[in-house]
C-alpha cells in the first residue's frame, strides 16, 4: 500500500467532514492553504492536531505564517488571534 501524500490526507479531512467546505465537493481542487483556513475557521481541535500530524508543528505555523501575510485572508479575527497566541508560545 502506497503512502498518501499530505495533501491527499488534509484533503482526506474534508472528505470526511464536508461541512468544513460546503460550497464545493470538488476536494481534490482544494489546495493546502484553503484546506488548513477552513479547518481553523469552522473545524474542531482534533481537525487542528490531524493537520499537526499530517504536516508538522513548524510546517502548520509556516501555513498560518502565509494565511495571516497575505492580502486577502478569510480567517475570523479571533481565530487569527487565537493561532497566532498559540504558534508564539509552541514554536
Amino acid at each position: 500500500m502506497q503512502n498518501k501524500s499530505q495533501i491527499e490526507r488534509a484533503r482526506d479531512i474534508i472528505r470526511h467532514k464536508p461541512h468544513l467546505i460546503w460550497y464545493s465537493d470538488n476536494y481534490d481542487g482544494f489546495s493546502e492553504r484553503t484546506i488548513f483556513e477552513h479547518v481553523l475557521n469552522y473545524g474542531e481541535w482534533e481537525d487542528v492536531q490531524e493537520l499537526v500530524k499530517i504536516y508538522g508543528f513548524e510546517g502548520c505555523y509556516n501555513l498560518f505564517k502565509d494565511l495571516v501575510k497575505g492580502a486577502r485572508q478569510n480567517l475570523y479575527p479571533q481565530v487569527a488571534h487565537y493561532f497566532n497566541l498559540y504558534f508564539l508560545k509552541h514554536v
